[in-house]
């Protein structure tokens, strides 16, 4: 279900909780996140069906962190036929301690305007 984690171009920032269920009762999660699909891929395929599953990070404009995740998985049921699992977007957003917000890190602004950008250095 996964790759080799080796090729930088199929890799992307992605914050903990767009990723996964909370981890501290002071980081609260947010549902569905990209864990909520990986589960319902997992049980298709222990059911003993097939499933095509892709995520597509989605960018605004030149940025190098994306906004978000389209989630798509379609199933081939072992009975014969498909259907689309799901087919959702999973915001990449990280909580603000500090501000009580959420915001989205492919969206941050550094000194009034878009960051990071390609060849950004500060």
């Amino acid at each position: 279900m996964s790759g080799s984690g080796e090729r930088l171009d199929n890799l992307s920032t992605c914050s903990r909780a767009a990723n996964a269920n909370p981890y501290s009762h002071v980081q609260p999660g947010f549902e569905p996140n990209m864990y909520t699909y990986e589960t319902k891929v997992k049980e298709a395929i222990d059911a003993g069906h097939v499933v095509h599953y892709q995520v597509t990070p989605k960018y605004d404009g030149a940025r190098t962190v994306p906004t978000g995740y389209e989630m798509k998985a379609t199933v081939y049921w072992k009975s014969g036929g498909s259907g689309q699992l799901f087919h959702d977007t999973v915001e990449n957003k990280i909580y603000s301690l500090k501000f009580g917000e959420w915001y989205n890190m492919g969206r941050v602004q550094f000194q009034g305007g878009p960051a990071p950008l390609p060849g950004t250095s500060y």
